[in-house]
């Protein structure tokens, strides 16, 4: 990490090859209701740090439109658990959610997995067909 980032975000960022949990990615939209959005961000933002999770990072999007979160669970269901009792979840203020295992780049050549050689340069999809 640059010497420029806090060190809560450096922490919370590093990943070592001991980590025993699996790394998911939470992607969220918000409904149309900014009211109620914003009555519940500090509830949302207070659940997710008080989970006090390793590897954590997340917050908003730019736009307020949703955001994403990265954690890291025992298992999926332990995630999709943690994920729906967000506060966002339970007071239906989500338009769509994702929950998705992410699997970084260097734990993919950590596990000898060639997919990340196969990706494209820039690492997305192609757009040839």
């Amino acid at each position: 990490m640059p010497p420029s980032t806090p060190p809560r975000l450096a922490k919370s960022a590093q990943m070592t090859a001991g980590d025993s949990g699996v790394r998911f990615l939470y992607f969220y939209l918000m409904k149309d209701v900014p009211d109620r959005v914003r009555g519940a961000a500090p509830k949302h933002a207070a659940y997710w740090r008080d989970l006090g999770l390793p590897a954590y990072l997340g917050g908003p999007f730019a736009d307020r439109s949703g955001g994403l979160i990265t954690f890291e669970a025992e298992s999926s269901a332990d995630a999709e658990a943690r994920v729906a009792d967000d506060p966002f979840s339970r007071d239906d203020l989500l338009e769509h959610r994702w929950v998705k295992e992410w699997m970084l780049d260097y734990q993919l050549r950590g596990r000898g997995d060639s997919r990340s050689e196969r990706l494209p340069p820039g690492g997305g999809p192609s757009s040839a067909s």
